[in-house]
């Protein structure tokens, strides 16, 4: 009975725990997706299933976004994070987002040199790399109501 109650939540939680991801190269950027379906999903992490892979030269990319949204908080029990991530906006017009988590967001200015090194432009209309490299914190910054 034990097994069966820790298969079953492994099966649930366990996709839940692992996101798409980007892994950048010399020569471009490999973006790793998962099924949206949490059975699929776990399949692909025992890789028993497939992941969708896509590689990107450099060459391909025409710009990169840094996108900050604060999100509407309708409780004081919403603790969801805001919405921060990379909007990569490729040649042909195509748009790629990938979210940006703590240990990205502490490597975000190195990650922004890497790109302009491989020509490409970088906007930061929030100015979000001004805070991060003055250390502030983000959520208070863009959420001062909260503070």
């Amino acid at each position: 009975m034990f097994l069966l109650v820790l298969s079953i939540g492994l099966l649930i939680t366990l996709p839940s725990c692992f996101n798409n991801y980007w892994l950048i190269g010399k020569n471009g950027i490999k973006i790793i997706e998962f099924s949206t379906f949490g059975i699929t999903k776990f399949a692909q992490l025992l890789h028993l299933t497939p992941t969708s892979q896509k590689e990107i030269s450099y060459q391909e990319i025409d710009h990169i976004n840094i996108s900050y949204q604060k999100r509407i908080r309708n409780s004081p029990f919403d603790i969801n994070p805001d919405i921060f991530q990379l909007v990569c906006t490729l040649k042909n017009n195509q748009r790629l987002s990938i979210d940006i988590n703590a240990s990205l967001e502490r490597n975000l200015p190195d990650l922004v040199i890497e790109f302009n090194y491989q020509g490409i432009d970088v906007y930061d209309p929030e100015k979000v790399l001004l805070a991060l490299v003055q250390k502030e914190n983000l959520f208070q910054k863009f959420n001062p109501t909260y503070s």
